[in-house]
């Protein structure tokens, strides 16, 4: 998807990275900003889970952020607030939780 984001969170650089795949969807908002914050998504992701296949789209205009595993929300911005220090920690927490149940990371 798009530019790197340099400022990760000290507490997603510190997080151990995964060696296993997750399919994840990220649905954004078609509007102004949305492409931006599903690429900061994408980077934050692919961090901690480097071989993530991350799959973009957007509905049009929702004014929402969401991150689906096996359809299973695992973050809405209109419910968790903007990505940021706070919340992607937390939304990374989630996905953790579920590749290990997966297999152990």
């Amino acid at each position: 998807m798009g530019s790197e984001y340099s400022n990760l969170p000290p507490s997603i650089k510190d997080m151990k990275p995964c060696s296993k795949h997750i399919d994840v969807e990220v649905e954004y908002c078609g509007a102004w900003g949305g492409l931006e914050e599903a690429n900061l998504t994408e980077e934050i992701i692919k961090h901690v889970f480097p071989k993530a296949n991350v799959k973009a789209y957007s509905p049009g205009t929702t004014g929402d952020l969401i991150v689906r595993v096996d359809g299973k929300v695992i973050f809405q911005k209109k419910t968790n607030g903007n990505l940021d220090d706070n919340t992607a920690p937390e939304m990374i927490k989630k996905l953790y939780i579920v590749a290990r149940d997966w297999s152990d990371c």
